[in-house]
């Protein structure tokens, strides 16, 4: 018997006896294990390399449950001991991000209370403030807030450009700094 990828293999009587889907065979062992800091950023990596695999609901929910370590599981003991009849992984999903992630208004208050431009560049620090201040805040607010954390000389050059968008600003302000 000889097999192509992504083919089952028959048996001698035609039945099915095995899947030779490697990608699915190494799906598990590609998922990162959960982080709490940031749940919707890590269920947007765990959707995006479960996607080609085209699983169903509780073929997720039990790729996510192991991915979660006990202190996470210990949050969520009734979802895993008794986990609803229908849309499992979306109800473990939607409790995830309930329980981990911070409010709008901590993320803002956040942004607020003053991130430093220290030793990143400032487009990370850029767009560290955009996630912070989601859609709350303006791209003239953001803009505002973001040159007030870099230095003197690079806010001054950069006040003069009036016309580029504000990821082509961060950019020059990338290179004013690149020493």
């Amino acid at each position: 018997m000889t097999s192509r990828p992504n083919e089952e293999f028959v048996d001698a009587q035609g039945g099915i006896t095995a899947s030779n889907d490697v990608a699915t065979i190494s799906l598990p062992a590609r998922l990162p294990p959960f982080w709490r800091q940031n749940p919707r950023l890590w269920f947007a990596q765990f959707e995006a390399a479960v996607a080609a695999s085209k699983l169903g609901d509780e073929q997720k929910f039990n790729l996510v449950v192991p991915l979660l370590g006990c202190n996470n599981l210990e949050l969520i003991t009734d979802l895993i001991l008794e986990p609803p009849a229908t849309g499992k992984y979306q109800t473990l999903k939607e409790r995830l991000i309930a329980t981990f992630q911070e409010s709008d208004d901590r993320q803002l208050q956040k942004l607020l209370s003053g991130l430093e431009l220290g030793d990143q560049k400032p487009s990370h620090l850029l767009r560290r403030m955009r996630d912070l201040g989601g859609k709350l805040l303006s791209q003239e607010a953001l803009k505002v807030m973001w040159l007030k954390q870099l230095p003197a000389y690079v806010r001054f050059v950069l006040s003069i450009n009036t016309e580029s968008s504000l990821e082509t600003i961060a950019a020059m302000a990338d290179k004013m700094l690149e020493q």
